[in-house]
């Protein structure tokens, strides 16, 4: 009896120290891993506060943005305006509005010889058919003849053309080559092509709002004629 109490209490004993050990386990476990957990807490906590940081900032920098995008918008707007405004500006004085409306075939041709000169500059690409044709167009618009811009296939043959048709009587336009120039006759087999055109123009500023700036004569004036 006595041999079977004091194994139990042996049992007891080497159970408790057992147990005890398991519970010292645990808690060291429970221990590294609340302190684990608080680790991590901060470090969720510090990321919420860093996202809210940037949330802010987004939010600012979403309204500085629109801000730029609205001055943006106006100012393209204004651009666009004075834009147009400079494009409507730039031939306020290309025609003279003070000539006399002159008609006249013969006049026309007498005029026309004051530009014998103008083979001697022609320059294909450079100054040709179509930078001579809005020239005198402007030169003789200035001078009293109401003249129409054209272009399109040569009406003698070889590609791609500019010429003039002018206004030589009531309701009567005679064609005028440019790069010679001279007024074109009926008896000229080539007569009627004069009047076939893919497009024609007024003016000068239709042509450029077109984007014909093969016309635009004046670019290189200075450096033809000198």
């Amino acid at each position: 009896m006595k041999v079977a109490l004091v194994l139990i209490a042996v049992l007891l004993a080497v159970g408790c120290v057992y147990t005890t050990q398991k519970w010292s386990d645990a808690e060291a476990r429970i221990s590294t891993a609340e302190s684990r957990a608080s680790i991590h807490q901060g470090a969720y906590e510090a990321q919420l506060s860093e996202i809210a940081e940037l949330t802010r900032s987004f939010v600012v920098t979403d309204s500085q943005l629109s801000g730029c995008e609205e001055a943006y918008s106006e100012l393209a707007a204004q651009y666009a305006e004075q834009v147009k405004a400079s494009q409507e500006a730039r031939f306020e004085f290309y025609y003279s509005p003070a000539v006399v409306h002159r008609v006249g075939l013969d006049e026309l041709k007498g005029y026309l010889e004051l530009f014998d000169w103008i083979p001697q500059f022609y320059s294909e690409g450079y100054f040709d058919c179509s930078e001579i044709a809005a020239y005198m167009e402007w030169a003789l618009e200035n001078a009293g003849f109401h003249t129409v811009l054209l272009c399109g296939d040569s009406p003698t043959g070889g590609g791609r053309h500019a010429w003039l048709l002018v206004e030589a009587g009531e309701n009567r336009y005679m064609p005028v080559e440019a790069t010679i120039p001279k007024v074109v006759l009926w008896d000229d087999k080539h007569f009627d092509d004069y009047f076939a055109r893919d497009y024609s123009y007024d003016d000068i500023t239709q042509a450029i709002t077109a984007g014909r700036t093969e016309f635009d004569w004046w670019v290189n004036w200075e450096s033809w004629t000198q």
